[in-house]
């Protein structure tokens, strides 16, 4: 794991019951776009894996969270927005057994793909932009527009 050094934490307050929670950020923010797919398998289920998710992310310290049904393709976007690196990857680690809960109750298999970039927003980024990075980054590789956590790039100074 890279050692990034982690902004300070974008505010002190504990989290609200919102879905999305806004603080006022001057340190750079690691943002957040993961598409999670399951072929064949109904919009439902992934909704709900996708709030089990973005719960799971809540609870281990993302700033804000968001999750964005997109029937068109089949999928859920889950927007987060992290003070570090280090925060979001144990968030991801963290996160098997309650993906592998998932697949044994609904028979699925989750297809996932995320994309990182470095931002100064105080809230979780807009679904376009969280496609737009994917689709960069599924496009170009990674870079500092979008990256991943297997090719990390370091916040800006």
């Amino acid at each position: 794991m890279p050692a990034f050094p982690s902004p300070a934490p974008a505010c002190g307050a504990a989290p609200p019951a919102a879905a999305q929670r806004r603080c006022p950020v001057a340190s750079p923010l690691l943002a957040s776009a993961q598409s999670v797919s399951a072929p064949g398998g109904p919009l439902a289920a992934l909704r709900e894996l996708a709030e089990s998710l973005a719960r799971r992310a809540e609870g281990a310290g993302a700033v804000a969270v968001s999750t964005v049904p997109l029937p068109a393709d089949g999928a859920v976007l889950l927007l987060s927005l992290w003070t570090s690196y280090a925060g979001l990857r144990a968030a991801v680690l963290d996160s098997g057994p309650e993906v592998r809960a998932w697949q044994a109750r609904t028979g699925l298999v989750p297809v996932s793909e995320r994309a990182l970039w470095w931002t100064r927003g105080p809230a979780a980024p807009e679904a376009a932009e969280g496609l737009a990075r994917l689709a960069r980054l599924r496009a170009a590789g990674p870079g500092a527009h979008a990256f991943t956590l297997r090719s990390p790039v370091p916040p800006p100074r």
